[in-house]
């Protein structure tokens, strides 16, 4: 009985044993899995905070660089180089960043809540949307900014807003930003991509400055489609040899849009960082020459156009 009684004893020790065993390996199993989301989650955090320093870094990299365009905008000295606004691309180096910048005028967009619904159907088919279409946008367009209620033959007012099932109806007021374009019916994303960077709400004029005009604004003002590719030069380089220095060379010549600018400027600038990063902003300034105010800001964004992928 007692030779039972010791292996019943043993045999339960070895089975406590091998169940310690069992959790010890199960705690080890869980701390590792434990240890590496630890790990993981750590490692995103750095990441993350790399990426919003790297952000922020391109981002001050690219407005001092649009700086530096607004000084030589307001430099009347003959001994310095002035930069172009004829849409010329500019490159250098500021430590490891690369920096571009171009200055158009703005008198040479279409101010979209002064020039008239003509020639803003006008403009939609040298975009290349078919005259029918064209006419709706256009009227929308009209119907969205004017203060009446007065339905144009192919625009849109309220009742038409509700019965597309949007709750805001025509603003009834001048646009206070490009992006307002979207509310209006029948503008869709990519036309809306096609055509943004073309507009303005700044120069008040009702006619754009023909001299100075945008090639797809120049064939609306022409009462033409604008040739296939027309205005544009491609990609631009992407080897690591474009500008070595941290003086400004053009890098892209712009085509010559020169006109009355009466001051009011569009610059746009852009920073790459090595690490990929890129950030590109849009400035539309007013150059004021007073003493207390050389030049006003009317407008500051951060943009998605990069002039490292492309140029207009």
């Amino acid at each position: 009985m007692k030779r039972v009684a010791g292996r019943s004893a043993a045999l339960d020790d070895h089975r406590q044993r091998g169940l310690a065993l069992v959790l010890v390996l199960w705690a080890v199993v869980l701390l590792s899995l434990l240890a590496a989301s630890t790990l993981d989650t750590a490692r995103t955090n750095v990441n993350l905070a790399f990426n919003l320093s790297e952000g922020a870094r391109a981002e001050l990299m690219a407005e001092a660089a649009g700086n530096l365009a607004i000084y030589a905008l307001l430099n009347s000295d003959p001994a310095q180089v002035t930069w172009q606004s004829d849409g010329s691309i500019y490159a250098w180096r500021d430590e490891d960043a690369e920096l571009r910048v171009r200055v158009t005028e703005e008198g040479g967009r279409l101010d979209i809540n002064e020039v008239s619904p003509q020639l803003i159907a006008s403009f939609m088919e040298a975009a290349g949307l078919e005259r029918d279409d064209a006419a709706r946008i256009a009227d929308a367009v009209a119907d969205f900014r004017d203060p009446d209620d007065d339905r144009r033959p192919n625009g849109a007012e309220d009742s038409d807003y509700t019965a597309a099932g949007e709750i805001l109806g025509a603003k009834d007021a001048p646009f206070e930003t490009i992006d307002e374009l979207y509310r209006v019916p029948g503008m869709t994303p990519e036309l809306f991509e096609r055509i943004a960077p073309e507009l303005t709400i700044y120069s008040g004029l009702e006619r754009p400055d023909g001299e100075s005009a945008t090639p797809i604004v120049k064939a609306a003002l022409e009462n033409r489609k604008l040739e296939s590719e027309a205005g544009t030069v491609g990609a631009l380089p992407q080897d690591d040899t474009i500008v070595q220095n941290e003086t400004p060379e053009v890098l892209v010549e712009g085509d010559g849009r020169l006109g009355t600018s009466r001051g009011l400027y569009r610059v746009e600038a852009a920073a790459a960082l090595p690490s990929g990063v890129i950030s590109s902003i849009e400035m539309v300034i007013l150059v004021a020459n007073e003493p207390d105010l050389p030049y006003e800001l009317l407008n500051r964004r951060l943009t998605a156009t990069s002039l490292f992928s492309e140029a207009r």
